[in-house]
């Protein structure tokens, strides 16, 4: 299956909206394979992130709960994820497993992999305040600088990455225009046209 024959490439991350159970930040299960869109909605305050999924058998069983359980630890938010299951058609086969997982990277509630007669619905109990207590005991300010020197350049570049936000493309970007920051920061994978001032700098490899 390729899903890029059907489906249309997103061009941009829409910013998280409010709800009565937080601020939610929105994707797809392939988004899930890419930490960038995440922590982007971090930057953003997103409390809760869903990944509405149809993740295959195989895909499924290697890297469904260890990407979930990522997302959630890294941007410290929980994390809902709605999986189809059992066969579309004689080809195609999800996974399933709809699981919600805690900002500290606990499973909550989980549903198993078994298609069944009627629906099945999690409820959890999603409480913003241990997550807020968690984030303080345990912030992730990501200071990975490799070089010293460079750190005003990221700073630069972190400020440009939160003001740019809902202008981010992931989708149809090719190698050559890609650039990926010395410092390891999340924001990488960008094209060059988003960090102009980045042509200049020695301290940043390309």
């Amino acid at each position: 299956m390729r899903e890029s024959t059907t489906i249309e490439a997103g061009n941009e991350i829409l910013p998280p909206f409010d709800t009565v159970v937080g601020k939610i930040g929105s994707m797809i299960c392939f988004d899930l394979r890419f930490p960038e869109i995440s922590l982007a909605h971090k930057r953003q305050k997103a409390d809760v992130l869903l990944y509405p999924s149809a993740f295959t058998v195989e895909t499924g069983k290697a890297h469904w709960l260890s990407l979930l359980r990522a997302r959630a630890i890294e941007c410290e938010a929980f994390v809902i994820a709605a999986a189809q299951v059992g066969a579309h058609n004689a080809k195609r086969i999800s996974y399933g497993h709809s699981i919600v997982i805690s900002p500290w990277g606990e499973v909550m509630a989980e549903l198993d992999g078994e298609k069944k007669e009627e629906p099945e619905v999690i409820l959890v109990d999603i409480d913003l305040k241990k997550a807020s207590e968690m984030r303080q005991r345990l912030p992730l300010l990501r200071r990975t600088l490799v070089d010293p020197r460079a750190h005003s350049q990221v700073q630069q570049l972190t400020k440009v990455a939160e003001m740019s936000i809902p202008k981010y493309s992931y989708a149809r970007r090719k190698p050559e225009s890609t650039l990926r920051p010395a410092s390891c920061l999340s924001v990488s994978f960008q094209t060059l046209q988003h960090f102009p001032f980045l042509v200049q700098s020695q301290h940043l490899q390309f």
